[in-house]
């Protein structure tokens, strides 16, 4: 009697899809480091890119550095071209609005607070 060899098991092409997606290691739900402090001066935004994603690294008025998608939600203007103002906010710099450290926005040109979020 021979022994015969067993069969290779047949993954239709669904399960192959789902195996491949569950074993997908989810790059954009990790922490990363994107830059030393000490090489970065507090007095103005930097603009980084991690994994192909534009963003603007910048301190506020209580000395904590915020990362947030270098772009403003009003024109997608980079928020990298802008300044820190003296309250500590971001301010874009194409129509002013400024942003706190929790990315809301709390003020721009035409009246004092408004409800978008960086």
């Amino acid at each position: 009697m021979v022994a015969s060899e067993p069969k290779p098991e047949l993954i239709s092409e669904e399960n192959l899809f789902i195996q491949q997606e569950e074993e997908t290691f989810p790059w954009t739900k990790q922490w990363y480091p994107v830059a030393v402090i000490d090489h970065l001066d507090a007095s103005y935004p930097h603009k980084i890119q991690l994994l192909g994603k534009d963003l603007v690294l910048w301190r506020d008025r209580n000395n904590k550095w915020r990362c947030f998608d270098d772009v403003c939600p009003h024109r997608l203007v980079p928020l990298s071209e802008g300044r820190i103002e003296s309250d500590g906010t971001l301010l874009c710099a194409y129509h002013a609005w400024r942003f706190d450290g929790k990315g809301n926005c709390v003020k721009y040109s035409t009246i004092k607070r408004c409800s978008h979020r960086s």
